[in-house]
C-alpha cells in the first residue's frame, strides 16, 4: 500500500486528521499479539473500513469513529479471543523482550570468537615467519664461543 492510499480527504467542516487514523492504527497494532504478517493484514483491512466508515457516514468527530469500532484495546481483545487476555498479552510480550536479549548475547558471543579467532589467525602468521627468540639466542652463544679462541 502506497502512502497516498493511506490519506483521506475529508469534508471542509470534519474534525478528523490523519494523523488521529494514524496514531488510532499504532495503537490497535501495539495492542495486538500475533504475528507481524497477520497484524498487517489485519490492520490494513481495518483501515479501509475506517475510511470507508468516515467517507460513508460523513463522520465530524473522531470520537465518533472510537465509538463505532472501540478503544484500541477493544478491538485487540476482540480480535484475540481468549478469556485470559491480559495475562497472555504480557507473556507474550515477556518472551519476546527474551528473545530479543538471547539474539543480543548470542551477537555479542559470536563477536568474541571472531576476534579470538582472528587474534589467533594473527599469532600463528606471526609465529610462521621464523620469529622465535630461541633461534636469536643460539646464534649469540655461536658468535660469543667463536670470539673466544
Amino acid at each position: 500500500m502506497k502512502p497516498a492510499d493511506n490519506l483521506l480527504h475529508f469534508p471542509p467542516n470534519a474534525n478528523i486528521t490523519n494523523q488521529e487514523i494514524d496514531r488510532y492504527i499504532k495503537e490497535i497494532s501495539d495492542n495486538l499479539v500475533c504475528s507481524s504478517k497477520t497484524k498487517k493484514r489485519f490492520l490494513k483491512e481495518f483501515r479501509r473500513d475506517v475510511n470507508e466508515y468516515i467517507q460513508t457516514n460523513r463522520v465530524q468527530k473522531f470520537d465518533d469513529v472510537i465509538k463505532r469500532f472501540g478503544t484500541p484495546s477493544e478491538i485487540a481483545k476482540e480480535f484475540f479471543v481468549p478469556e485470559n487476555y491480559c495475562d497472555f498479552k504480557h507473556i507474550i510480550k515477556f518472551r519476546h523482550t527474551v528473545f530479543k536479549l538471547l539474539l543480543v548475547l548470542a551477537a555479542v558471543i559470536l563477536a568474541l570468537v571472531l576476534l579470538f579467532l582472528a587474534l589467533s589467525f594473527v599469532d600463528v602468521h606471526k609465529n610462521s615467519k621464523g620469529y622465535y627468540s630461541t633461534r636469536v639466542e643460539q646464534l649469540t652463544e655461536i658468535i660469543m664461543e667463536d670470539s673466544t679462541k
